[in-house]
């Protein structure tokens, strides 16, 4: 699993795009400027996980 959150639809014709990383030692949160939420990579039970949070709501989700 890689610790790099990257813009998931790339302009037509182009790349993904590198927009920020999060790392477990540099937890950094991301937030989108497309959808009202933000990314952050957490420690899980068996390995790091993605903390996705809503922010309107504050509602979180672990995947």
């Amino acid at each position: 699993m890689t610790d790099d959150l990257t813009r998931v639809v790339p302009p037509a014709g182009r790349r993904l795009e590198l927009v920020g990383r999060s790392t477990l030692s540099e937890p950094a949160e991301l937030v989108s400027e497309v959808i009202p939420l933000s990314f952050r990579i957490v420690s899980g039970q068996q390995r790091a996980e993605i903390l996705i949070t809503h922010a309107e709501t504050a509602q979180q989700w672990h995947v």
